[in-house]
């Protein structure tokens, strides 16, 4: 059974191991990278910028719970950098995409970047990142 799937988020990935489980070939279509919104854009940076600011809050309430810091006998002030908060934020949702990349692939899924369109009962035409194309025949193609 071949199988093609559009859209490597959640639903998509997890579908695309339970076929590859059940011996079919897989072609999974993913836009940006495995995970979805979920991991690129939503749940995991958010969370990680809640934890970012959480840190701020604690040390900037520290005084008053009794905690100091100095370094010599000079005391330091806290300030966020938000272009390495960002980079930290980033990083997080590229390595679990790529941690998700690296499960599905070794089930047997071909993972291609680009994106998917319908061209038949049977057939997507992927356009793909890199500016080419590739048509896929499928038994079944889920979106």
């Amino acid at each position: 059974m071949r199988i093609v799937i559009i859209g490597g988020g959640p639903g998509g990935y997890e579908a695309a191991l339970v076929a590859a489980e059940h011996e079919a070939q897989v072609s999974l279509i993913a836009r940006e990278g495995l995970g979805g919104n979920s991991v690129l854009w939503d749940c995991v940076p958010s969370k990680a910028l809640i934890v970012s600011a959480d840190a701020m809050g604690w040390m900037q309430s520290a005084n008053r719970l009794g905690i100091r810091s100095s370094v010599g006998d000079l005391h330091t002030e806290s300030a966020v950098d938000m272009a390495m908060v960002f980079d930290r934020v980033a990083q997080l949702a590229r390595n679990q995409s790529a941690d998700i990349t690296r499960k599905v692939e070794k089930a047997g899924v071909d993972v291609i970047t680009g994106t998917g369109r319908l061209t038949g009962t049977g057939s997507v035409q992927v356009s793909l990142a890199d500016g080419g194309h590739r048509d896929l025949e499928a038994d079944m193609i889920l979106l």
